[in-house]
């Protein structure tokens, strides 16, 4: 009985399309910022794509 406000509550947020939209935001940010980060790292080790002019 102590716990069935919070295990209700849980359930809506489970039901929710706004918590699918929150972490799809936050998993694109984490991409972009990971993405980033591995470029950065691709290129201090000479293995990023140089172009030519």
């Amino acid at each position: 009985a102590l716990l069935e406000p919070i295990q209700v509550r849980y359930q809506e947020l489970l039901a929710s399309e706004e918590l699918d939209m929150i972490l799809d935001e936050g998993a694109e940010n984490a991409r972009q910022v990971a993405n980033k980060t591995l470029q950065r790292m691709k290129n201090a080790v000479g293995l990023g794509r140089k172009v030519r002019r």
